[in-house]
């Protein structure tokens, strides 16, 4: 016996939209005039405002899985079941946070994909057995990305100390593996009473991939060879603001430099 499913989606609606409500500025001294003009959110729920532009909220999601299941009689009494599936997705979005027609905190890019894959085997025998069992194994790969742009042109972080940075990147890789293996048992010893047990072990791995990086105006890349060039404790290359991700990441790393390299955690 074989069955097989396949669905997906496809979802372009906006995102929701926020409501500005309170105004508690990162920096204080440098707050922008606009923000302080901006008026807070009537009592309607369905009151809310958001940028424009490049930066008007949209969203462009995809989904599909592919699922198939066999059941295979082995012997007289004992079954093998297989279970395949994948599942891919797919996300292209912009979203305003700060429930503005500014721009204080902006996702002017949320972009991301996660594909899993899934694969369990499984011999049973037949359930009309007073000892019934199950033997099994399952593998997961799962990868997922993630690119965000923050745009916060209106927002006090956008000051001369600051370097006036108003854009910032970041990106995310993920490499996930699962594999499990499963034993289940079941005893009728009476009509009324069944002894059960069961064991599992499961080992999981996690590969993540992290890097924040100058937008490429310059801004960001500048700030942080400023800092790594007075707080550093060793000599090191300045980060750029374009080219290739790897070699010009800017958080600071042990030596108070820029890390210029992925961080890559396990």
């Amino acid at each position: 016996h074989v069955a097989l499913n396949v669905n997906g989606w496809h979802d372009t609606s906006q995102p929701q939209a926020a409501q500005f409500i309170l105004l508690q500025p990162q920096t204080p001294s440098t707050v922008r005039p606009e923000e302080l003009l901006v008026p807070f959110t009537s009592g309607n729920a369905r009151a809310a405002d958001w940028a424009t532009g490049i930066n008007t909220p949209r969203s462009d999601r995809k989904f599909y899985q592919i699922a198939f299941r066999a059941d295979i009689n082995v012997a007289s009494d004992i079954q093998l079941t297989s279970l395949t599936s994948y599942d891919h997705f797919d996300q292209k979005q912009t979203s305003d946070n700060d429930g503005s027609a500014l721009l204080i905190s902006d996702l002017q890019e949320d972009n991301g994909r996660i594909t899993s894959f899934n694969q369990e085997l499984r011999l049973s025998n037949i359930a009309k057995s007073a000892f019934r069992w199950v033997l099994g194994a399952n593998l997961e790969k799962s990868t997922t990305s993630e690119l965000q742009w923050l745009a916060f042109l209106n927002d006090s972080n956008d000051s001369a100390p600051l370097n006036n940075f108003f854009q910032a990147v970041a990106l995310n890789r993920q490499s996930i593996r699962n594999y499990a293996f499963f034993a289940n048992g079941e005893y009728d010893l009476t009509p009324e009473l069944t002894l059960k047990g069961a064991i599992r072990y499961t080992n999981t791995r996690d590969t993540a991939t992290i890097c924040a990086v100058d937008a490429g105006d310059g801004r960001l890349a500048t700030l942080f060879n400023i800092q790594g060039g007075v707080l550093g404790t060793t000599t090191f290359t300045p980060i750029g603001s374009t080219g290739p991700v790897a070699g010009r990441c800017y958080p600071l790393n042990a030596q108070n430099v820029p890390n210029r390299d992925e961080v890559k955690q396990t």
